[in-house]
């Protein structure tokens, strides 16, 4: 199997969700990347330890976690991974990609839960 993605900003690459469901890869998923050595393929499989928290992940350099780039949430079980993904990004820092995959995911819940859970007066 061979799939052809490009880098877009912030070196995030954008997965199609048959790959993702192909190789069996979740929101929130820690993965190790391999480049080959000419450094034209990368290969990407689930690693081994997937407890590990950001700094972890970013200290690593070869390591990365799943996130959904879409804009919107559509279903309570896309409701459920970005809790569980928000949650692993409390403590970012804004100005980091982690904090900014914080605050897309906050918007993403507000309107998901606006519309879903809305507040009773």
């Amino acid at each position: 199997m061979s799939y052809s993605v490009k880098i877009i900003d912030n070196n995030l690459i954008p997965l199609p969700d048959d790959l993702c469901a192909e190789l069996s890869f979740s929101v929130g998923d820690i993965l190790l990347c391999e480049l080959d050595k000419d450094r034209s393929e990368m290969r990407m499989v689930k690693y081994t330890n997937q407890t590990l928290t950001d700094e972890q992940i970013s200290a690593a350099g070869n390591l990365t976690r799943v996130i959904k780039i879409g804009s919107s949430i559509k279903n309570e079980q896309e409701h459920q991974a970005a809790l569980e993904a928000i949650e692993q990004l409390l403590e970012s820092e804004p100005g980091t990609r982690q904090g900014a995959e914080f605050e897309r995911l906050a918007r993403m819940i507000e309107e998901y839960e606006d519309i879903h859970y809305p507040l009773k007066e």
